[in-house]
């Protein structure tokens, strides 16, 4: 009798993120349930600061090191309730080692150093930011620092200052630094520098008129790159992709779309990826094209289509793409996770 073994092979290796190749001709391995996963349904993805993955599958966080899974399953607790918070599932982790799971107005944590679910986020809040008794959103930039959001008030652990904002600018959606100004994307598609020495204000600008602002104003996803451009797509009536320049201090409207766009990842300066219900998209930012990938190619030949949930690039150079039902598929232009071989029992 023959089996089929799966061998992992370690890919926590010291191999430079550029080598990563353009991903529509990368070969796809498959990980699913029958290989670790507690689901296939794979809702996020992203790499924490000590190298390991993690995957979250509907009510589980998966972690993995290169060699195993390990599993925290949904704990029967009550969500914490985010009153701000109006978007779709959202992942963070900070420096503190906490996980923040944001979906549809709830707020759940998790400590990965205790391995267990935070049951009294209201306690956890006051010892950072004891004026006030509850928040209303919750953000993690690039940096790993956390952000707080009480009504009008933006609080953050770089300063441990709070900032009013003006109610104008619409609703905070998302946050994230570059160089020592703080970046505050709001609904009406402004954008807001503040200084984080001091929580100040700086300058914002606009993205657009307020009445195209109402077209594209329910979700929000900001990533940065290392030469100071934000990318961010939002969703509304329709879908937007845009791009802020810190340096310029200048808005740029790449392309709209009628279809929902749903996570965005930078390989590089040049090469922005985002996935959407009708495939995932590569944007050039050197020679601003953009084309759409409807297939990923797999190990054994066939084909996939590149329909997703989600995109992360690591920094060892690979690429994790999570599946509405098919777990996730890992790309490496140098290996691959796991292998096929045959032995017998």
């Amino acid at each position: 009798m023959i089996r089929t073994v799966i061998v992992t092979l370690l890919i926590f290796l010291s191999v430079p993120a550029n080598m990563a190749a353009d991903v529509s001709k990368l070969l796809f391995s498959r990980i699913t349930a029958e290989d670790g996963l507690c689901d296939n349904q794979v809702l996020h993805v992203m790499q924490l600061p000590d190298e390991r993955m993690l995957f979250t599958t509907q009510g589980n966080i998966n972690i993995y090191d290169g060699v195993n899974f390990s599993h925290i399953h949904h704990a029967d607790i009550e969500p914490f309730y985010l009153k701000d918070y109006h978007g779709f599932y959202h992942v963070y982790v900070d420096m503190s080692q906490t996980v923040w799971i944001k979906n549809r107005q709830s707020l759940m944590c998790f400590d990965l150093q205790q391995n267990c679910y935070l049951t009294d986020i209201p306690g956890l809040i006051q010892k950072m930011w004891p004026e006030k008794k509850t928040i209303t959103d919750v953000f993690v930039d690039t940096d790993y620092h956390l952000w707080l959001l009480s009504g009008r008030e933006l609080w953050n652990d770089y300063s441990c200052k709070s900032v009013k904002l003006d109610p104008a600018w619409g609703d905070v959606q998302d946050v994230d630094v570059y160089g020592p100004y703080g970046y505050v994307f709001f609904s009406t598609g402004n954008v807001v520098c503040l200084d984080l020495k001091t929580s100040s204000v700086v300058y914002a600008k606009a993205a657009y008129s307020s009445q195209e602002a109402e077209k594209y104003s329910w979700t929000s996803m900001v990533v940065r790159t290392a030469d100071g451009h934000f990318y961010q797509i939002r969703n509304g009536h329709e879908g937007v992709f845009l791009c802020f320049d810190t340096k310029s201090r200048t808005w740029s409207q790449l392309f709209t779309a009628h279809f929902t766009l749903h996570t965005l990842a930078v390989k590089d300066d040049t090469n922005i990826y985002f996935t959407s219900s009708m495939g995932l998209w590569r944007y050039d930012a050197k020679n601003k094209t953009r084309e759409e990938i409807e297939n990923h190619t797999l190990y054994d030949g066939n084909k996939m289509s590149a329909s997703a949930n989600t995109i992360c690039f690591d920094r060892q150079g690979g690429v994790w793409v999570g599946t509405y039902h098919d777990g996730l598929l890992y790309a490496h232009p140098d290996r691959f996770p796991f292998r096929n071989t045959e032995s017998p029992s």
